[in-house]
């Protein structure tokens, strides 16, 4: 499909993102594409006075940032997902396609519909008593925060206990999310392409503790619960939304019917990026992609 309007979504907290604006302005009018701009950016002339306007009128979002930034413009699309194309500017990167050097080829590549679409899966989580349902890309975790007690989380599978944690919290990953938080707490990095669930302990209380995969298609429920009376709980959705929980709740985890497109112009470079990020991570010479 050829991109006739691109949606742009930039990190204001980074001054290079914005210093990027007269690059994909020249891009997208060089290329015959329209430009809309998120409604809390800046850019008063391209700028969508509503998030519904801005879905409405984009055929694709064109982000300008990290894989943050990625995640941030997934709460945009509220369910009506629209193909996504990062331009780096972290230190990540690993949804990103491009970077500011071959910005304006990507842009004219999108044009003539020169690209394909990588599909990730998203995860679903919903609060017991609560009908708001979170969609996350990466994870949903629970954690004790500041607070100074562990956490307890019974994780049950298809109505059937599974696991039992005591520790810092709970992370329950998609396979994008398993290089993310998950890969911190000792999870496995699990290829892009597979429909499963990741559940990590954050630094349990136990020798024994250890991740577990468990299908796409299962039903999770999570009854997580402070230890004593001056405990709490901090339940987080891709890092983006955050609710502190005083007392025991109840967390029920599904995977999304959606899956999220990402815009690609060449082969599956997963590998290849993940032997460089590890390489950088150890402090060794990173592989040539």
């Amino acid at each position: 499909m050829k991109i006739q309007t691109i949606g742009l979504v930039l990190n204001p907290l980074k001054p290079e993102s914005e210093a990027l604006v007269p690059e994909v302005v020249a891009a997208c009018a060089e290329a015959g594409v329209a430009l809309v701009a998120e409604p809390s950016s800046h850019l008063a002339p391209h700028r969508a006075s509503s998030s519904a306007e801005f879905l409405q009128a984009a055929d694709a979002l064109l982000v300008l940032g990290g894989d943050g930034t990625i995640l941030r413009s997934l709460r945009y699309m509220e369910g009506r997902l629209r193909p996504i194309l990062g331009v780096n500017l972290g230190t990540l990167g690993f949804l990103a396609e491009c970077t500011p050097d071959n910005l304006r080829e990507a842009v004219a590549r999108l044009a003539r519909g020169e690209y394909r679409l990588e599909e990730r899966m998203l995860l679903t989580a919903r609060l017991e008593g609560d009908e708001e349902v979170h969609t996350a890309l990466n994870e949903v975790v629970i954690t004790r925060g500041s607070f100074p007690r562990m956490v307890q989380a019974d994780s049950y599978v298809d109505g059937a206990l599974a696991v039992r944690y005591d520790g810092d919290g709970m992370v329950v990953a998609t396979p994008t999310g398993s290089t993310a938080y998950s890969l911190s707490t000792g999870g496995p990095i699990i290829a892009p392409g597979l429909d499963c669930l990741v559940l990590s302990p954050i630094c349990p209380h136990t020798l024994s503790a250890r991740p577990l995969v468990v299908s796409a298609q299962s039903c999770l429920r999570l009854e997580v619960r402070p230890r004593g009376e001056d405990g709490g709980m901090l339940f987080s959705v891709d890092g983006q939304q955050c609710r502190f929980l005083r007392e025991a709740s109840v967390i029920h985890i599904g995977c999304e019917p959606q899956r999220l497109p990402f815009v690609r112009f060449g082969e599956d470079r997963f590998f290849a990026l993940l032997r460089n990020k590890l390489s950088k991570w150890g402090g060794e010479a990173p592989f040539d992609a």
